[in-house]
């Protein structure tokens, strides 16, 4: 779905076609067929044109980051969630924690879809996470 802005400001995206007498002729490309965000590599076609080709990546935040998304969870309980083993996150420098976003949504997901995740062993995880 284009942007309210976009009537004003289109995006600047491009596709080149490559044809024996016409090369590095740039064109505009067709935007409806690009999403209004994400993660795309150029992938050519069989008539010289170039299509955009979603490449799906897992999203990876500080958990300070992550604590400003609309989640309601605050960074100590992701600071818990993480070192209990229930979400993916990582530290790959002193004082420098990421989480997996994907997976933090699908623990929210699991336990709402299971009002007995909350195991008293679960709970027990959780305490010990700090």
């Amino acid at each position: 779905m284009p942007s309210p802005t976009e009537s004003t400001f289109p995006r600047p995206v491009f596709r080149l076609m490559v044809a024996p007498d016409r090369v590095g002729k740039v064109q505009p490309a067709d935007v409806r067929k690009i999403p209004a965000l994400g993660i795309f590599d150029w992938s050519r076609n069989a008539d010289g044109t170039f299509s955009p080709m979603i490449r799906v990546k897992e999203a990876w935040l500080r958990v300070s980051e992550a604590e400003k998304l609309p989640l309601g969870v605050s960074a100590e309980v992701m600071f818990k969630l993480i070192k209990g083993g229930f979400v993916m996150g990582s530290a790959p420098a002193p004082h420098s924690t990421i989480i997996n976003i994907s997976d933090l949504l699908r623990h929210i997901e699991e336990c709402a879809e299971d009002p007995n995740y909350w195991t008293s062993e679960r709970k027990r995880r959780y305490a010990e996470g700090m």
